[in-house]
Protein backbone atom coordinates (compact mmCIF):
# COMPACT_ATOMS: atom_id res chain seq x y z
CA UNK A 1 0.00 0.00 0.00
CA UNK A 2 2.82 2.49 0.97
CA UNK A 3 4.43 1.45 -2.35
CA UNK A 4 1.62 2.63 -4.57
CA UNK A 5 0.66 5.66 -2.52
CA UNK A 6 4.48 6.85 -2.65
CA UNK A 7 5.34 5.61 -6.05
CA UNK A 8 2.12 5.88 -8.25
CA UNK A 9 -0.61 7.57 -6.83
CA UNK A 10 0.86 10.33 -5.41
CA UNK A 11 3.07 11.31 -8.38
CA UNK A 12 -0.37 11.08 -10.51
CA UNK A 13 -1.78 13.60 -8.46
CA UNK A 14 1.08 16.12 -8.49
CA UNK A 15 0.74 16.00 -12.13
CA UNK A 16 -2.89 16.44 -12.22
CA UNK A 17 -2.75 19.46 -10.02
CA UNK A 18 0.36 20.88 -10.24
CA UNK A 19 1.10 20.96 -14.09
CA UNK A 20 -0.01 23.64 -16.05
CA UNK A 21 -2.75 22.73 -18.85
CA UNK A 22 -4.19 24.88 -21.39
CA UNK A 23 -7.58 25.75 -20.12
CA UNK A 24 -10.44 28.04 -21.40
CA UNK A 25 -11.72 30.64 -19.37
CA UNK A 26 -15.02 28.67 -18.49
CA UNK A 27 -13.14 25.45 -17.28
CA UNK A 28 -10.79 27.62 -14.92
CA UNK A 29 -13.24 27.35 -12.04
CA UNK A 30 -13.11 23.77 -12.13
CA UNK A 31 -9.59 23.99 -12.71
CA UNK A 32 -9.26 25.73 -9.81
CA UNK A 33 -11.53 23.88 -7.78
CA UNK A 34 -9.70 19.81 -8.83
CA UNK A 35 -6.00 21.77 -7.58
CA UNK A 36 -7.77 22.49 -4.32
CA UNK A 37 -9.17 18.91 -3.33
CA UNK A 38 -6.13 17.51 -5.11
CA UNK A 39 -3.69 18.78 -2.70
CA UNK A 40 -6.18 18.16 0.13
CA UNK A 41 -5.91 14.35 -0.84
CA UNK A 42 -2.09 14.38 -1.08
CA UNK A 43 -2.25 16.01 2.05
CA UNK A 44 -4.15 13.09 3.21
CA UNK A 45 -2.25 10.62 2.21
CA UNK A 46 0.97 11.97 3.37
CA UNK A 47 -0.55 11.29 6.46
CA UNK A 48 -1.81 7.54 5.98
CA UNK A 49 1.42 7.10 5.29
CA UNK A 50 2.94 8.33 8.40
CA UNK A 51 0.16 6.94 10.16
CA UNK A 52 1.77 3.48 8.77
CA UNK A 53 5.02 3.91 9.66
CA UNK A 54 4.05 4.60 13.37
CA UNK A 55 1.38 1.71 13.55
CA UNK A 56 4.49 -0.75 11.81
CA UNK A 57 6.68 0.99 14.59
CA UNK A 58 4.88 0.29 17.24
CA UNK A 59 3.24 -3.12 15.95
CA UNK A 60 7.10 -4.28 15.61
CA UNK A 61 7.88 -3.10 19.49
CA UNK A 62 4.82 -5.27 20.50
CA UNK A 63 6.05 -7.81 18.84
CA UNK A 64 9.57 -8.05 19.89
CA UNK A 65 8.53 -7.58 23.80
CA UNK A 66 6.54 -10.53 23.19
CA UNK A 67 9.13 -12.58 21.50
CA UNK A 68 6.37 -13.22 18.44
CA UNK A 69 6.84 -13.95 15.01
CA UNK A 70 4.03 -12.35 13.00
CA UNK A 71 3.50 -13.90 9.55
CA UNK A 72 2.46 -12.13 6.65
CA UNK A 73 3.06 -8.85 8.07
CA UNK A 74 6.17 -7.10 9.19
CA UNK A 75 9.00 -8.63 10.58
CA UNK A 76 12.82 -8.15 10.87
CA UNK A 77 15.79 -9.81 9.38
CA UNK A 78 19.11 -11.05 11.08
CA UNK A 79 20.58 -7.05 10.34
CA UNK A 80 17.22 -5.39 12.18
CA UNK A 81 15.88 -4.04 8.52
CA UNK A 82 12.25 -4.35 8.56
CA UNK A 83 10.76 -6.54 5.49
CA UNK A 84 7.85 -7.80 4.04
CA UNK A 85 6.87 -11.85 4.94
CA UNK A 86 6.03 -13.87 2.55
CA UNK A 87 2.44 -15.96 3.01
CA UNK A 88 2.98 -18.81 4.98
CA UNK A 89 6.81 -18.66 4.86
CA UNK A 90 8.87 -16.72 7.25
CA UNK A 91 12.24 -16.24 9.44
CA UNK A 92 12.26 -18.66 12.90
CA UNK A 93 13.40 -16.53 15.65
CA UNK A 94 15.61 -18.40 18.32
CA UNK A 95 13.32 -16.69 21.52
CA UNK A 96 16.02 -17.15 24.15
CA UNK A 97 18.82 -14.98 22.33
CA UNK A 98 19.81 -11.84 21.40
CA UNK A 99 21.13 -11.20 17.71
CA UNK A 100 24.20 -10.03 17.36
CA UNK A 101 25.48 -9.60 13.82
CA UNK A 102 29.43 -8.53 12.87
CA UNK A 103 31.04 -6.25 10.48
CA UNK A 104 30.56 -8.88 7.48
CA UNK A 105 26.65 -9.25 8.54
CA UNK A 106 27.34 -12.88 9.16
CA UNK A 107 24.83 -14.39 12.74
CA UNK A 108 26.81 -15.13 15.56
CA UNK A 109 24.82 -18.44 16.06
CA UNK A 110 26.83 -19.66 19.50
CA UNK A 111 25.82 -16.42 21.35
CA UNK A 112 23.17 -14.93 19.04
CA UNK A 113 19.18 -15.70 18.18
CA UNK A 114 19.61 -16.72 14.43
CA UNK A 115 16.52 -16.10 11.99
CA UNK A 116 16.37 -19.11 10.19
CA UNK A 117 14.55 -19.72 7.30
CA UNK A 118 11.13 -22.10 7.67
CA UNK A 119 7.93 -22.81 5.96
CA UNK A 120 4.32 -24.09 6.70
CA UNK A 121 3.73 -26.23 4.00
CA UNK A 122 -0.18 -25.46 3.33
CA UNK A 123 -2.60 -28.37 1.82
CA UNK A 124 -3.24 -27.96 -1.87
CA UNK A 125 -7.55 -27.60 -1.34
CA UNK A 126 -6.24 -25.09 1.53
CA UNK A 127 -4.16 -23.01 -0.93
CA UNK A 128 -6.49 -22.75 -4.21
CA UNK A 129 -9.33 -22.24 -2.38
CA UNK A 130 -11.04 -26.39 -3.43
CA UNK A 131 -9.29 -26.14 -6.53
CA UNK A 132 -8.85 -29.85 -8.08
CA UNK A 133 -5.17 -31.41 -7.70
CA UNK A 134 -3.23 -31.03 -10.94
CA UNK A 135 -3.81 -33.78 -12.20
CA UNK A 136 -2.90 -33.73 -16.10
CA UNK A 137 -3.62 -36.76 -18.19
CA UNK A 138 -1.84 -36.76 -21.75
CA UNK A 139 -4.77 -38.18 -23.62
CA UNK A 140 -3.49 -36.73 -26.55
CA UNK A 141 -1.10 -40.04 -26.52
CA UNK A 142 -1.23 -43.44 -28.23
CA UNK A 143 -3.34 -45.95 -25.56
CA UNK A 144 -0.11 -47.94 -25.79
CA UNK A 145 2.59 -45.67 -24.65
CA UNK A 146 3.96 -45.96 -20.78
CA UNK A 147 4.28 -42.92 -19.24
CA UNK A 148 7.19 -44.67 -17.05
CA UNK A 149 9.48 -45.34 -19.43
CA UNK A 150 13.15 -43.63 -19.27
CA UNK A 151 12.76 -41.61 -22.25
CA UNK A 152 9.44 -39.91 -20.83
CA UNK A 153 10.73 -39.77 -17.19
CA UNK A 154 13.38 -38.09 -17.87
CA UNK A 155 12.37 -35.27 -19.97
CA UNK A 156 11.47 -31.83 -18.53
CA UNK A 157 7.96 -30.72 -18.04
CA UNK A 158 5.62 -27.28 -16.19
CA UNK A 159 2.73 -29.13 -15.24
CA UNK A 160 1.97 -32.20 -13.21
CA UNK A 161 3.47 -33.96 -10.07
CA UNK A 162 6.89 -32.79 -9.94
CA UNK A 163 9.43 -35.46 -7.60
CA UNK A 164 12.89 -34.50 -7.80
CA UNK A 165 14.86 -37.42 -7.53
CA UNK A 166 17.67 -36.54 -5.16
CA UNK A 167 20.52 -39.32 -5.11
CA UNK A 168 21.24 -41.65 -2.00
CA UNK A 169 18.24 -39.64 -0.13
CA UNK A 170 15.86 -42.68 -0.26
CA UNK A 171 15.51 -41.68 -4.46
CA UNK A 172 14.38 -45.34 -5.38
CA UNK A 173 11.74 -45.81 -2.49
CA UNK A 174 10.35 -42.37 -2.88
CA UNK A 175 10.46 -42.92 -6.43
CA UNK A 176 7.59 -45.73 -5.54
CA UNK A 177 5.69 -43.18 -3.76
CA UNK A 178 6.02 -40.54 -6.68
CA UNK A 179 4.25 -43.52 -8.75
CA UNK A 180 1.82 -44.40 -6.68
CA UNK A 181 1.05 -41.01 -6.00
CA UNK A 182 0.03 -40.27 -9.52
CA UNK A 183 -2.04 -43.42 -9.92
CA UNK A 184 -3.85 -42.81 -7.01
CA UNK A 185 -4.78 -38.99 -7.61
CA UNK A 186 -5.99 -40.08 -11.13
CA UNK A 187 -8.43 -42.85 -9.44
CA UNK A 188 -9.30 -40.61 -6.90
CA UNK A 189 -10.38 -37.72 -9.04
CA UNK A 190 -12.06 -39.79 -11.44
CA UNK A 191 -10.01 -38.31 -14.16
CA UNK A 192 -11.27 -38.34 -17.67
CA UNK A 193 -8.64 -40.27 -19.91
CA UNK A 194 -10.88 -41.15 -22.83
CA UNK A 195 -9.43 -40.33 -26.62
CA UNK A 196 -11.18 -38.49 -29.15
CA UNK A 197 -11.40 -41.88 -30.85
CA UNK A 198 -13.09 -43.73 -27.66
CA UNK A 199 -9.94 -45.31 -26.54
CA UNK A 200 -8.41 -45.14 -23.21
CA UNK A 201 -5.01 -44.01 -22.28
CA UNK A 202 -3.40 -45.22 -18.84
CA UNK A 203 -4.87 -43.82 -15.75
CA UNK A 204 -2.56 -42.08 -14.16
CA UNK A 205 -1.47 -38.41 -13.91
CA UNK A 206 1.47 -36.89 -15.43
CA UNK A 207 4.58 -37.32 -13.59
CA UNK A 208 8.27 -37.24 -13.49
CA UNK A 209 10.58 -38.54 -10.35
CA UNK A 210 11.49 -42.13 -11.74
CA UNK A 211 14.51 -40.38 -13.51
CA UNK A 212 17.11 -37.80 -12.08
CA UNK A 213 17.41 -35.89 -15.21
CA UNK A 214 13.95 -34.32 -15.81
CA UNK A 215 14.89 -31.63 -13.22
CA UNK A 216 18.56 -30.88 -14.00
CA UNK A 217 17.21 -29.85 -17.95
CA UNK A 218 13.93 -27.86 -16.54
CA UNK A 219 13.56 -24.35 -16.63
CA UNK A 220 13.39 -21.86 -13.67
CA UNK A 221 10.77 -23.64 -11.58
CA UNK A 222 9.67 -20.28 -9.69
CA UNK A 223 8.16 -19.75 -13.75
CA UNK A 224 5.93 -23.05 -13.62
CA UNK A 225 2.25 -22.87 -14.01
CA UNK A 226 1.63 -23.23 -9.88
CA UNK A 227 -1.98 -24.58 -10.45
CA UNK A 228 -0.74 -27.38 -12.54
CA UNK A 229 2.16 -28.70 -10.76
CA UNK A 230 3.12 -29.86 -7.03
CA UNK A 231 7.00 -29.74 -6.36
CA UNK A 232 7.88 -32.00 -3.58
CA UNK A 233 11.05 -34.14 -2.53
CA UNK A 234 12.83 -35.25 0.71
CA UNK A 235 16.66 -34.66 2.06
CA UNK A 236 18.71 -36.61 4.05
CA UNK A 237 21.17 -36.26 6.31
CA UNK A 238 24.31 -34.20 4.84
CA UNK A 239 26.98 -36.55 5.89
CA UNK A 240 24.76 -39.70 6.08
CA UNK A 241 24.01 -39.34 2.45
CA UNK A 242 27.90 -38.48 1.20
CA UNK A 243 28.75 -41.46 3.19
CA UNK A 244 26.02 -43.52 0.92
CA UNK A 245 27.13 -42.16 -2.34
CA UNK A 246 31.01 -43.23 -1.05
CA UNK A 247 29.97 -46.37 -0.42
CA UNK A 248 28.30 -46.83 -3.44
CA UNK A 249 29.51 -45.11 -6.20
CA UNK A 250 33.06 -44.54 -5.10
CA UNK A 251 34.15 -48.45 -3.59
CA UNK A 252 31.61 -50.27 -5.35
CA UNK A 253 30.16 -49.23 -8.55
CA UNK A 254 33.58 -50.54 -10.19
CA UNK A 255 34.91 -53.64 -8.14
CA UNK A 256 38.56 -53.07 -7.97
CA UNK A 257 39.38 -49.73 -8.52
CA UNK A 258 39.22 -48.05 -5.26
CA UNK A 259 40.20 -49.59 -1.84
CA UNK A 260 38.12 -48.42 1.52
CA UNK A 261 41.54 -46.50 2.44
CA UNK A 262 41.71 -43.14 4.57
CA UNK A 263 43.68 -41.78 1.08
CA UNK A 264 40.78 -43.11 -0.94
CA UNK A 265 38.43 -41.47 1.73
CA UNK A 266 40.06 -38.04 2.16
CA UNK A 267 40.26 -37.89 -1.79
CA UNK A 268 36.55 -38.20 -2.52
CA UNK A 269 35.80 -35.67 0.66
CA UNK A 270 38.06 -32.92 -0.47
CA UNK A 271 37.78 -29.91 2.08
CA UNK A 272 38.22 -27.83 -1.36
CA UNK A 273 35.91 -29.24 -3.23
CA UNK A 274 32.47 -26.64 -3.58
CA UNK A 275 30.12 -28.97 -4.24
CA UNK A 276 31.09 -31.53 -1.58
CA UNK A 277 28.39 -29.85 1.15
CA UNK A 278 25.94 -28.54 -1.37
CA UNK A 279 24.74 -31.32 -3.40
CA UNK A 280 21.62 -31.47 -2.37
CA UNK A 281 21.27 -28.01 -2.48
CA UNK A 282 22.16 -27.88 -6.19
CA UNK A 283 19.44 -30.61 -6.62
CA UNK A 284 17.13 -28.29 -5.89
CA UNK A 285 18.31 -25.75 -8.40
CA UNK A 286 16.29 -26.28 -12.26
CA UNK A 287 20.06 -25.93 -14.92
CA UNK A 288 18.89 -22.41 -15.55
CA UNK A 289 19.33 -20.94 -12.22
CA UNK A 290 22.20 -22.70 -10.09
CA UNK A 291 24.18 -20.64 -8.11
CA UNK A 292 27.81 -20.92 -8.42
CA UNK A 293 28.47 -23.21 -5.59
CA UNK A 294 31.70 -21.29 -5.00
CA UNK A 295 29.84 -18.17 -4.84
CA UNK A 296 27.37 -19.85 -2.57
CA UNK A 297 30.00 -21.27 -0.26
CA UNK A 298 31.56 -17.63 0.52
CA UNK A 299 28.02 -16.00 1.18
CA UNK A 300 27.43 -14.83 4.75
CA UNK A 301 24.49 -16.36 6.91
CA UNK A 302 22.20 -13.81 6.32
CA UNK A 303 22.82 -13.67 2.47
CA UNK A 304 22.60 -17.44 2.44
CA UNK A 305 19.62 -17.58 4.76
CA UNK A 306 17.72 -15.44 2.49
CA UNK A 307 18.42 -17.90 -0.34
CA UNK A 308 18.00 -20.78 1.28
CA UNK A 309 14.11 -19.54 1.92
CA UNK A 310 13.60 -18.15 -1.46
CA UNK A 311 14.36 -22.14 -2.24
CA UNK A 312 12.10 -23.80 0.17
CA UNK A 313 9.45 -20.94 -0.71
CA UNK A 314 9.32 -22.67 -4.10
CA UNK A 315 8.25 -26.30 -3.09
CA UNK A 316 4.82 -27.56 -1.97
CA UNK A 317 6.17 -29.59 0.34
CA UNK A 318 10.00 -30.77 2.11
CA UNK A 319 10.36 -33.96 3.54
CA UNK A 320 13.44 -35.75 5.32
CA UNK A 321 14.34 -39.42 5.21
CA UNK A 322 15.08 -39.27 8.57
CA UNK A 323 11.28 -38.25 9.76
CA UNK A 324 9.96 -40.66 6.76
CA UNK A 325 7.23 -41.59 7.86
CA UNK A 326 6.09 -38.34 9.52
CA UNK A 327 7.22 -36.52 5.72
CA UNK A 328 4.84 -39.25 3.98
CA UNK A 329 1.79 -38.49 6.48
CA UNK A 330 2.50 -34.99 6.12
CA UNK A 331 2.41 -35.52 2.12
CA UNK A 332 -1.07 -37.14 2.76
CA UNK A 333 -2.38 -33.93 3.88
CA UNK A 334 -0.75 -32.30 1.32
CA UNK A 335 -2.57 -33.76 -1.74
CA UNK A 336 -5.99 -34.62 0.66
CA UNK A 337 -5.20 -38.28 -0.12
CA UNK A 338 -5.84 -41.17 2.33
CA UNK A 339 -2.24 -42.00 4.28
CA UNK A 340 -2.43 -45.59 2.71
CA UNK A 341 -1.97 -44.38 -0.62
CA UNK A 342 1.62 -43.28 0.46
CA UNK A 343 2.47 -47.17 1.60
CA UNK A 344 5.51 -48.38 0.55
CA UNK A 345 7.61 -51.94 -0.14
CA UNK A 346 11.72 -51.40 0.26
CA UNK A 347 13.14 -50.19 -2.64
CA UNK A 348 15.83 -52.28 -2.70
CA UNK A 349 14.26 -55.61 -1.08
CA UNK A 350 17.22 -57.98 -3.17
CA UNK A 351 19.07 -56.46 0.59
CA UNK A 352 22.31 -54.76 -0.72
CA UNK A 353 22.57 -56.54 -4.43
CA UNK A 354 22.08 -54.96 -7.41
CA UNK A 355 21.19 -56.36 -10.91
CA UNK A 356 23.42 -54.96 -13.43
CA UNK A 357 22.48 -55.63 -16.86
CA UNK A 358 25.55 -55.41 -18.82
CA UNK A 359 27.57 -57.64 -16.70
CA UNK A 360 24.43 -59.60 -16.61
CA UNK A 361 24.46 -60.57 -13.20
CA UNK A 362 23.87 -59.21 -9.56
CA UNK A 363 26.72 -57.71 -6.92
CA UNK A 364 26.85 -56.79 -3.32
CA UNK A 365 27.12 -52.51 -3.83
CA UNK A 366 26.77 -49.82 -1.45
CA UNK A 367 27.26 -51.79 1.75
CA UNK A 368 28.40 -49.78 4.91
CA UNK A 369 31.92 -50.23 6.16
CA UNK A 370 33.52 -49.33 9.13
CA UNK A 371 34.75 -45.72 9.16
CA UNK A 372 38.61 -46.01 10.19
CA UNK A 373 40.13 -43.39 12.27
CA UNK A 374 41.42 -40.71 10.44
CA UNK A 375 38.04 -40.95 8.63
CA UNK A 376 35.66 -40.79 12.08
CA UNK A 377 38.27 -37.51 12.98
CA UNK A 378 37.78 -35.97 9.16
CA UNK A 379 34.04 -35.86 9.06
CA UNK A 380 33.90 -34.86 12.98
CA UNK A 381 36.32 -31.93 12.57
CA UNK A 382 35.11 -27.86 12.36
CA UNK A 383 36.72 -28.02 8.99
CA UNK A 384 34.50 -30.44 7.46
CA UNK A 385 31.42 -28.77 9.45
CA UNK A 386 32.07 -25.62 7.28
CA UNK A 387 32.44 -27.01 4.12
CA UNK A 388 28.89 -29.22 4.70
CA UNK A 389 27.23 -25.63 5.76
CA UNK A 390 25.05 -24.62 2.82
CA UNK A 391 23.03 -28.63 3.02
CA UNK A 392 23.10 -28.39 6.63
CA UNK A 393 21.59 -25.01 6.76
CA UNK A 394 18.74 -25.95 4.45
CA UNK A 395 18.43 -29.55 6.07
CA UNK A 396 17.89 -27.93 9.20
CA UNK A 397 15.37 -25.36 7.56
CA UNK A 398 13.23 -28.45 6.55
CA UNK A 399 13.40 -30.22 10.24
CA UNK A 400 11.85 -27.22 11.52
CA UNK A 401 9.18 -26.54 8.58
CA UNK A 402 8.23 -30.13 9.28
CA UNK A 403 7.45 -28.86 12.85
CA UNK A 404 5.61 -25.99 11.88
CA UNK A 405 3.46 -27.64 9.49
CA UNK A 406 2.31 -29.79 12.22
CA UNK A 407 1.70 -27.89 14.98
CA UNK A 408 0.07 -24.76 12.84
CA UNK A 409 -1.21 -25.93 9.97
CA UNK A 410 -2.35 -29.76 10.78
CA UNK A 411 -2.21 -29.85 14.67
CA UNK A 412 -0.84 -32.40 16.73
CA UNK A 413 -3.21 -34.27 17.82
CA UNK A 414 -5.23 -35.17 14.28
CA UNK A 415 -1.14 -35.61 12.91
CA UNK A 416 -0.25 -38.40 15.49
CA UNK A 417 -3.49 -39.95 15.05
CA UNK A 418 -2.73 -40.30 11.29
CA UNK A 419 0.89 -41.40 12.07
CA UNK A 420 -0.51 -44.19 14.11
CA UNK A 421 -3.11 -45.17 11.36
CA UNK A 422 0.07 -45.05 8.40
CA UNK A 423 2.45 -47.25 10.85
CA UNK A 424 -0.17 -49.99 11.53
CA UNK A 425 -0.57 -50.01 7.64
CA UNK A 426 2.71 -50.01 6.52
CA UNK A 427 3.42 -53.11 9.59
CA UNK A 428 0.36 -54.87 7.84
CA UNK A 429 1.73 -54.32 4.28
CA UNK A 430 5.19 -55.88 5.30
CA UNK A 431 3.70 -59.14 7.05
CA UNK A 432 1.39 -59.58 4.03
CA UNK A 433 4.04 -59.40 1.60
CA UNK A 434 7.36 -60.67 3.08
CA UNK A 435 7.13 -63.74 1.11
CA UNK A 436 5.25 -62.88 -2.04
CA UNK A 437 7.99 -60.17 -3.08
CA UNK A 438 10.50 -61.92 -5.78
CA UNK A 439 12.94 -59.90 -7.44
CA UNK A 440 15.82 -60.87 -10.00
CA UNK A 441 18.56 -60.17 -6.98
CA UNK A 442 16.21 -61.50 -4.19
CA UNK A 443 16.76 -64.79 -1.95
CA UNK A 444 15.54 -67.82 -3.14
CA UNK A 445 14.38 -66.79 -6.42
CA UNK A 446 14.68 -69.98 -8.72
CA UNK A 447 13.77 -70.53 -12.22
CA UNK A 448 10.29 -71.26 -11.43
CA UNK A 449 9.78 -68.20 -9.95
CA UNK A 450 8.02 -65.59 -11.21
CA UNK A 451 9.33 -61.79 -10.42
CA UNK A 452 6.89 -59.77 -9.03
CA UNK A 453 5.87 -56.34 -11.19
CA UNK A 454 7.73 -53.72 -10.84
CA UNK A 455 6.53 -49.85 -11.63
CA UNK A 456 10.44 -49.23 -13.44
CA UNK A 457 13.44 -51.17 -12.99
CA UNK A 458 14.02 -51.90 -9.30
CA UNK A 459 11.16 -48.89 -8.23
CA UNK A 460 8.13 -50.24 -6.79
CA UNK A 461 8.54 -53.46 -6.85
CA UNK A 462 5.38 -56.15 -5.66
CA UNK A 463 3.29 -52.94 -5.62
CA UNK A 464 0.21 -55.30 -6.46
CA UNK A 465 0.88 -56.59 -2.91
CA UNK A 466 0.29 -53.78 -1.35
CA UNK A 467 -3.20 -53.10 -3.64
CA UNK A 468 -4.18 -55.89 -2.14
CA UNK A 469 -4.32 -54.87 0.93
CA UNK A 470 -4.99 -51.14 0.30
CA UNK A 471 -6.32 -51.28 -3.53
CA UNK A 472 -6.47 -47.67 -4.56
CA UNK A 473 -8.13 -48.79 -7.68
Amino acid sequence: VKHFIKHTLLPSLLMITMVPQQITPSQKPLRTCNKFYGLIIILALMAVMASYQISSAALQDILDKNNLLLIGTVSKNATGRDEEAKGETGIAENEEKEVVVDDNHNVNVENASSFLPVKAFVPWKQRKEGAPLPCVIDRQRDPEWDPMNSYIQNQPTEAGLLFIKVEKAASSTLASVAARTAIAIAERTHANTTRDDGTEVPRICRFRGLGHLWSKRSKNFQKRDHDKTFLWTFLKNPTRRLLSIYFFFILDWSPGLHNHTEETFLDFFKLDNPELGAGQFKALQPESTKIYMEQLQQMNDTDLYQVIQETIDDFDFLGLVERMDESLVLLSFMLDLPVTDFLYLDAKLGGEKIYFRKEGKCRRCGYKRPLLPGMQAHIESKQFADAMRVDNMIYDAVNRSIDRTIENVIGRERFDASVLEFQEAKAAVDKHCADKIFTKCGDGVGANVTLSKCYHLDIGCGYECVDELYPIH
